[in-house]
């Protein structure tokens, strides 16, 4: 139940410092980006649950590192863009 609770208190929290912290003309896309990347993440994480099985904890570690990587890469790569349409 408190896990539950923390769950339900850490989204808005989060948007709401991030809301506070980004320009108000860039801050849709920044929110944007946020929730798309808890859903990718979610996915990923339900997938490695399953693959466990299969990959050893070195190996996961290395491919979350990497799909950490290529999101900052993704996430500058969209915000360049942004900045380019001004």
């Amino acid at each position: 139940m408190v896990l539950f609770c923390v769950a339900l208190l850490y989204l808005p929290t989060l948007q709401s410092i991030v809301a506070k912290s980004i320009p108000e003309e860039t801050r849709g896309t920044h929110l944007s980006i946020l929730g798309l990347m808890s859903v990718i993440g979610g996915m990923i994480a339900s997938l490695f649950i399953w693959g466990m099985q299969f990959i050893p904890e070195n190996g996961i570690t290395l491919v979350f590192i990497v799909l950490g990587i290529l999101i900052l890469f993704i996430y500058f790569g969209v915000y360049k863009l942004t900045q380019f349409d001004r």
